[in-house]
Parts: structure tokens; C-alpha cells; sequence
């Protein structure tokens, strides 16, 4: 009876855990991020010359990134809510159910999309090297002088975040209280790198280094919400949060504008190395605040978030990120396909991919896990 008790208990737990509701805010936010990476990538290779000093390419390309940038954001968040979600309700984190839910949700997918490109490629129907395919297989587009070509370009994302993954349950188990104060000092290093390198002039090496810096301080802001949420929260609901909201959406506008204007004008060395500052430290904090913030706070911006169509595309984001690629391309990489020219088709195939590959691999995720969670509780020994 005592075993049968603490079983159901947990199994309870469990499935309480496994059901929490989504944030539906912060899918709205997927919905928006993957439109700026869409929107960004059509305007570059298919409707404007592909040159880097154009204002409205840099703008376009700009726009793109921090699409990815706002996704690192959610990431974060997402994977520490969980993971102090699981401590809290079974007294431990469990690395091998994280890893599970993380490979059955990225893998098949993705190496679904890379299996299409690799047919296509040596089919002759796309212009990508089978090498290039294969790199993005090893997660490696993300590394210095790695060439993956168009159609896995876009993995260098997915490689931030699964090198993230390899140490995020470490790192969580090691620290344990004091994974968010880790967090917070990580932080300072990596918004605090670019300052450095520009003060000691430092060489291309630190370059890829801050360039690197840059994108997972995305990821380590949004862990680090999570992480001390009932502070988020506290803040979120005083009285002046709505002016925090807009200073750092007019913030990052004007740090884009920065962005686009000091790359299309590289003689204009003082803008250069302001951008090279001001961005890299202050764009994470103003996307940070305005996507955590909106998990607590109702204004007009949320109700928008929580549309539809946004939340439509926020559901199917991971796919259709996936698959835009393909969709996305100049025509001239094109050969002998015109069909791939027909960027709407990105989004039938993206629902596809979710429905029939995407929604069942988590599915089993949950079931292999709730077995798990089953199994470890059917061997704590009855005591009276």
C-alpha cells in the first residue's frame, strides 16, 4: 500500500509537470521571430542586391538575427523554467530525461531537413556541397571559417544551442543554489568582452570569441530569468515597468538603427566602434526585459502575441525555421527546381514536418520519461 501511495503521488506529479500550459506569450514571441528571419532572408536573396553596404539589405540582415537573437531569449528561459520546474517536483534534476526531451525534439526534425538538402544536392537540384551538409550535421557551423553553405547556413543557431545543452545539466547539477548567481557573473563576462577587446585592441581571434560571446549571452539572459523569475515578476508588476518597456524597445530600435547604419558607412570609424560597444552589451538586456516582462505584465503588445496567427507560427517556429531555408535562397541557386522558388510552399511543409515528425518525437519523449519517472518510483523500497 505505502509503495502504491508514493507511486501515484508522483505519477501525478509527473503528469502535472509534463502538462503545465505553455506560456502562450512567449509562443507569440516564436511567431514573431521566425518572421524576422523569413522576412529578412527574402528581402537579401530575392528581392534586393546582396550588397553588404546597402542600407536595406544590412537592414533586412539585421532584422534576421535578431529573429535568432529573440529564440536564444525563449531558449534559455524555457530549458531553466523546466529544469527548476523538475527539481522542484520530484526533489531532483534529471539529466537523462533532459537530454531525451532535447534529442527527440531536435534531432529528428532536423536531420529529416538535412537528409532533403543531402538528396537535393547531389541530385544536382540545389547548389550545396554534401560536405557542407555533413558539417551541419556535426553541429560545426557555428565555428570560425566553417563553410556550410546556404541551405545549412542557418544551423550555426541550432549548434549554440545544442553545445548549450551539453552543459547546461552539468553545470545545473554542480552549482545547484548557486546556478543563478553563476548565471548572473557569466552574464557580466560575456556583455563585458566586447568593452575589453576594444580597449586593449585586441586581434581576430577575440573577434570570434565576442562574436560568439554575443549570441550566447541571449541564452544565459534568458536562463537567468528563469532562474530568479519571482524577481522578474516583482519587478514586472511595479508601477514604472511599462516605461522600462518602452525606453528599451525605443533602446533597441536605436541600437538596429546603429547597427545598420555603422555597417553601411565603415569609414565612419567612431559610429563603428560605438556599435561595436553598444550593441553586443545593451541589445541583449533591451530583448531580454521585453520578452520576459511580457510573461507578466497585459498590455496591448501581448494581446497581439497571443493572436492566432502568431500563435499559430510559434507552434510550427522550430520547422518552419528549419524549412524557410530551403524556400529562401537567390534563384541562382536554384537549378532546374523553380518549384523552390514558391516561398509559401515553406509553410506547408513546415506543418508537415511538425504534425507528422515534430509533435510525435516530443510525444514520445513524454512517454519515455513518464516511464522513467515509473520505474524509479516502483523501486523505492516499502517501509511501514
Amino acid at each position: 500500500m505505502a509503495r502504491r501511495a508514493v507511486g501515484a503521488t508522483s505519477l501525478d506529479k509527473g503528469r502535472s509537470a509534463a502538462n503545465e500550459p505553455r506560456i502562450r506569450v512567449l509562443d507569440g514571441w516564436r511567431g514573431v521571430s521566425i518572421l524576422l528571419v523569413i522576412a529578412g532572408h527574402l528581402v537579401n536573396n530575392r528581392y534586393w542586391d546582396d550588397s553588404p553596404v546597402n542600407l536595406l539589405y544590412r537592414f533586412a540582415d539585421v532584422l534576421s538575427v535578431t529573429g535568432v537573437d529573440i529564440f536564444f531569449v525563449i531558449s534559455g528561459f524555457i530549458i531553466t523554467t523546466l529544469a527548476l520546474r523538475e527539481d522542484e517536483t520530484f526533489g531532483q534534476f534529471s539529466p537523462a530525461a533532459f537530454y531525451i526531451r532535447r534529442v527527440l525534439r531536435i534531432i529528428p526534425p532536423y536531420f529529416l531537413y538535412l537528409l532533403c538538402i543531402l538528396c537535393l544536392s547531389v541530385a544536382g537540384k540545389i547548389g550545396q556541397l554534401p560536405s557542407q551538409t555533413l558539417l551541419g550535421a556535426a553541429f560545426a557551423c557555428n565555428l570560425p571559417q566553417a563553410d556550410c553553405g546556404w541551405f545549412v547556413g542557418h544551423s550555426w543557431s541550432l549548434a549554440y544551442e545544442e553545445q548549450y545543452y551539453l552543459l547546461f545539466p552539468l553545470l545545473f547539477l554542480w552549482l545547484g543554489r548557486s546556478f543563478g548567481r553563476m548565471l548572473g557573473l557569466l552574464l557580466i563576462v560575456l556583455l563585458g568582452l566586447p568593452v575589453l577587446r576594444l580597449l586593449l585592441n585586441l586581434g581576430p581571434l577575440w573577434f570570434s570569441i565576442c562574436h560568439a560571446s554575443f549570441f550566447v549571452s541571449f541564452i544565459c539572459i534568458g536562463a537567468l530569468m528563469a532562474a530568479y523569475s519571482d524577481r522578474l515578476k516583482q519587478i514586472s508588476e511595479n508601477r514604472y515597468a511599462a516605461y522600462a518597456i518602452v525606453l528599451a524597445a525605443v533602446c533597441l530600435a536605436g541600437l538596429l538603427w546603429l547597427d545598420v547604419f555603422s555597417h553601411a558607412r565603415p569609414d565612419l570609424l567612431r559610429l563603428v566602434k560605438l556599435r561595436t560597444v553598444l550593441v553586443p552589451t545593451l541589445e541583449p538586456l533591451c530583448i531580454a526585459w521585453l520578452v520576459g516582462s511580457s510573461v507578466y505584465i497585459k498590455h496591448w503588445a501581448t494581446r497581439l502575441l497571443g493572436s492566432v496567427p502568431l500563435q499559430f507560427l510559434g507552434m510550427i517556429s522550430y520547422s518552419l525555421y528549419l524549412w524557410q531555408q530551403l524556400f529562401t535562397s537567390s534563384p541562382a541557386a536554384y537549378h532546374g527546381a523553380p518549384w523552390l522558388k514558391f516561398a509559401p510552399l515553406m509553410l506547408v511543409v513546415a506543418v508537415l514536418s511538425y504534425y507528422l515528425v515534430e509533435r510525435p518525437c516530443i510525444r514520445l519523449a513524454k512517454r519515455i520519461i513518464a516511464t522513467r519517472h515509473a520505474q524509479s518510483v516502483s523501486s523505492i523500497p516499502v517501509t511501514r
